[in-house]
């Protein structure tokens, strides 16, 4: 019985993770084509989809994102590769029914993701793009750090996300139509192709793919550095900078019902504050040794 609730309990996780990551891909793409990827309108969109799928996927609604995030956090695995796949299928399967959709509903309102110009260099293409999405996706993954963000708040998280979308679409999109991702180039230049059994495009797709997914990679370096360097500020501050200190911790086994437990914990082990608590379990940091009475202390946190 355990083991077909473990199985269910992953496939229903799987199955929402790829519904919700689908339809909110869907819903942003659909609204890129009927608005004629008019930046206000796309940027509230993006807000009404992270509203919609936020608390379920992330609202990633673009691989580039999940590839980035999944380059930060790769070590804490908070994202699997399963995961990584699911989110892939997911984006180009939403993004593909959103333009078969449009053209079902009016095929002139498909937006074309491609140069401006016809005689561009697809490596012109490639530095424009990789450089605004970078941008775009250091922008996003400071947002979601506490360690980073100036303001731990999620609104305002998705309000600079959306401000820092208008501008690089604002910047590049009079040149690229700013794809700032490899899902929409990737779907779009291939169903246009066929649709308008044309290849002339083509020649571009290798550049849009490969500066989304550069960008995800310079996104997830200089975001992992910023952590590192934030945490070892936030440690200096609080350890005086001597990295033979430790912390005093509080342990409480809740599973089996026992008693709070102290150990103490190397600072060369810790990344971070935000470090303990995945790490170690139900743990609050105690530096001061008082008036813990019971386990179930102030001191105390479940998680």
């Amino acid at each position: 019985m355990d083991v077909i609730s473990e199985k269910s309990v992953f496939y229903k996780s799987n199955v929402q993770l790829f519904f919700f990551e689908f339809l909110g891909t869907f819903l942003i793409t659909i609204i890129i084509n009927f608005s004629g990827y008019n930046c206000i309108i796309v940027c509230g969109g993006l807000l009404m989809c992270s509203v919609v799928t936020g608390r379920r996927t992330g609202a990633h609604l673009n691989f580039g994102v999940t590839l980035a995030i999944y380059l930060v956090d790769w070590h804490k695995n908070k994202i699997n590769k399963k995961d990584l796949c699911n989110y892939f299928f997911s984006s180009i399967a939403g993004c593909l029914a959103a333009y078969i959709f449009t053209y079902f509903m009016d095929p002139k309102k498909i937006v074309w993701i491609v140069p401006i110009k016809f005689d561009s260099d697809p490596m012109f293409i490639f530095a424009c793009e990789t450089f605004f999405t970078t941008l775009f996706l250091i922008v996003v993954l400071h947002n979601r750090d506490q360690q980073l963000c100036i303001i731990n708040d999620q609104v305002i998280g998705a309000l600079s996300t959306m401000i820092s979308l208008y501008f690089c679409v604002q910047c590049i999109g009079p040149i690229t139509s700013a794809a700032l991702g490899p899902t929409l180039p990737f779907v779009n230049i291939l169903f246009t192709g066929y649709l308008y059994n044309t290849a002339f495009y083509l020649k571009f797709l290798p550049a849009y793919i490969s500066s989304g997914l550069l960008s995800s990679a310079l996104a997830a370096l200089f975001t992992r550095f910023s952590i590192k360097y934030a945490s070892q500020k936030s440690s200096d501050e609080i350890l005086g900078g001597n990295e033979n200190s430790s912390y005093q911790t509080d342990l409480f086994a809740f599973e089996n019902n026992q008693d709070y437990y102290k150990e103490r914990i190397p600072f060369r082990q810790i990344h971070s504050l935000n470090y303990l608590l995945p790490s170690y379990g139900a743990l609050e940091v105690e530096r001061d040794y008082e008036n813990i009475s019971s386990k179930h202390g102030k001191y105390v946190q479940f998680c």
